[in-house]
């Protein structure tokens, strides 16, 4: 079973890194790439056939051994960022570091996606319930949410909330920059659907002029919103967790090295808050950038590839729908920060 398969491996990994040894770097990082590889596959095979199930199906031990795989999910990914430490503690180590950077990065961006892919397949279930007129069927289609969206969005916001970023430590700010471009390429989709009733970026219009065609799904776009908006709070949520994120991507950004030579005799408080404030402009571009399009943005990035290829309680303000237009737009705003649209400094 998948669930074993996982934890079988992640604690091989885990002894591996408990007494780690240079000697051991080959096999941790052997190791590293199969837990990964692992977690992919889970989501494939036991996620997907289970896309229809909702938090009030009869079934409890499906939906216990479900939420044993996330929990694996995320003490597996939690392992292989402490390996990561280990393998890149020196030289020799570093020259493995974008390959392991890579897969953590993309492990996380093939999620989202599956997100947002069986979003779509149960909002078009939904539908054909309808089409035929299954009242009972469609009825009870109503009831609940559905477990996969649910438990896998809480296993990626609680990794994203809990792995212990560094400045400075070798591969952090790399994966905190993929993951949060991959976070923000979903968010700013789904702002701009909520905002101009289509992804304004995409347009093959000059200057990314509204198209006007068909309207986004709003029963896919409100299953997919507050789940990322949950994943965006475990990342964004409190001025702790925004200043960390800043410091980090500051640290490991190469186009903030000229900042950073520049103001080296400054004094440190005004050193930090410029890179922070470049950091954050980063960010911001990046939303805006898949929100409205704009290739001459700041923007972060992706890792580039080798080969071919926390729970948090968001509540409904002034009344507003979870997942509808108004608060998943309320919520991005006061995550994020609109300071480069409003021209701020």
């Amino acid at each position: 079973m998948t669930v074993f398969r996982i934890a079988r491996q992640r604690i091989a990994l885990e002894k591996i890194v408990k007494d780690f040894k240079d000697e051991y770097r080959e096999e941790a990082t052997k190791l590293f790439i199969k837990v990964l590889n692992l977690l992919e596959l889970a989501m494939t095979e036991c996620c997907l056939p289970l896309r229809q199930v909702k938090t009030n199906d009869e079934d409890a031990h499906l939906l216990r051994i479900l939420q044993q795989l996330m929990h694996q999910i995320t003490l597996s990914f939690a392992t292989c960022f402490e390996a990561l430490n280990h393998i890149c503690r020196n030289i020799t180590g570093r020259t493995r570091m974008p390959e392991l950077v890579y897969g953590m990065v993309m492990f996380f961006n093939r999620a989202l996606n599956f997100l947002q892919t069986i979003a779509i397949l149960q909002t078009e279930q939904a539908e054909e319930y309808n089409h035929r007129k299954l009242r009972n069927q469609t009825a009870k289609s109503d009831e609940g949410e559905y477990v996969v969206n649910k438990y896998l969005a809480w296993a990626l916001a609680s990794l994203l909330s809990k792995l212990g970023w560094k400045v400075g430590k070798p591969g952090h700010s790399e994966i905190l920059e993929g993951i949060l471009f991959s976070v923000l390429e979903h968010t700013g989709r789904l702002l701009s659907e909520a905002v101009f009733n289509e992804h304004v970026a995409k347009s093959t219009n000059s200057g990314n002029i509204s198209q006007g065609k068909t309207s986004p799904n709003l029963a896919t776009a409100n299953i997919e919103s507050r789940y990322i908006v949950q994943i965006l709070y475990a990342g964004f949520g409190t001025p702790e967790k925004k200043e960390l994120v800043a410091k980090v991507l500051a640290y490991g950004r190469k186009d903030l090295d000229l900042l950073r030579r520049i103001t080296s005799l400054a004094p440190s408080s005004s050193f930090t808050r410029d890179l922070v404030t470049k950091s954050k402009i980063l960010i911001q571009g990046t939303l805006l950038k898949f929100t409205v399009g704009g290739d001459n943005l700041p923007s972060l990035k992706l890792p580039a590839s080798l080969v071919e290829e926390v729970p948090c309680s968001i509540e409904a303000a002034n009344h507003m729908e979870v997942g509808s237009r108004e608060w998943l737009v309320e919520n991005v705003w006061a995550f994020i920060g609109w300071d480069i649209a409003l021209g701020k400094d």
